[in-house]
């Protein structure tokens, strides 16, 4: 779903920037990943056991096996940590993006009778009151004064209602700033094994092509998780 773009006449942009969609796609896409590895790790665990090879490449190719495993389950679990991490961050940046947008709104009603305010101003305490005035025009004259200083009021309290939700947004953006920081670190960490990407590129196409797509993720998502990969 599309962001709003005004947010005024709290902030110049959008304080909570994201796609919770694009995240939980994200999620599901590492989490496919990891599990065709656990895939890929137990048909080469059941060739490594197999006591049925004979012949002078069968010791090589169950050696084979099982140092790929390894390698297969250190992939594994970049996907899977990867995966674990956006799944959490999908609630959290939905969470805060309804929480923002129900405070923008709330600030835009507000908004809205400030200047409908602003512009009665101009036609109350306005009034004169002759040397000598009839009741009726002190009655009226009253009225108008009344009218002026409940105009008055009513925009310092909305200024300061204002205030009251900058505040709460501010804290709202906080959170979600540190959300994605915490699963920023968390993808970075995912992809600190020492295992090197080039390497996959004979051996298992996916890995490496799923890994770019993380990285494309990472950078369309770079100003809400706030890491350097």
């Amino acid at each position: 779903m599309t962001r709003p773009a005004d947010w005024s006449p709290l902030r110049g942009s959008d304080p909570t920037p994201g796609s919770p969609d694009v995240v939980a796609e994200q999620a599901r896409r590492s989490g496919d990943v990891a599990a065709e590895l656990r895939a890929q790790v137990s048909r080469l665990r059941r060739i490594g056991a197999d006591e049925e090879l004979r012949g002078e490449y069968a010791d090589r190719l169950r050696e084979s096996a099982e140092e790929l495993i390894g390698d297969l389950q250190k992939v594994e679990r970049r996907y899977a940590r990867l995966a674990t991490a956006l799944r959490r961050w999908e609630p959290q940046l939905r969470e805060g993006q309804e929480s923002a947008d129900r405070i923008r709104l709330r600030a835009r009603a507000l908004d809205d009778e400030r200047r409908t305010l602003h512009s009665s101003a101009g036609t109350v305490g306005r009034r004169e009151l002759p040397d000598d005035p009839t009741p009726a025009q002190q009655t009226a004259f009253d009225a108008d004064q009344a009218a002026a200083e409940r105009v008055r009021r009513r925009l310092e309290d909305i200024d300061d209602e204002l205030h009251g939700l900058e505040r709460e947004l501010g804290t709202v953006e906080d959170r979600v700033r540190a959300d994605g920081r915490a699963v920023g670190s968390e993808i970075r960490d995912a992809a600190a094994d020492d295992i090197e990407d080039t390497t996959w590129e004979d051996v298992q196409g996916v890995v490496v092509e799923a890994w770019r797509v993380v990285d494309a993720f990472v950078d369309e998502h770079l100003h809400v998780l706030r890491i350097a990969m």
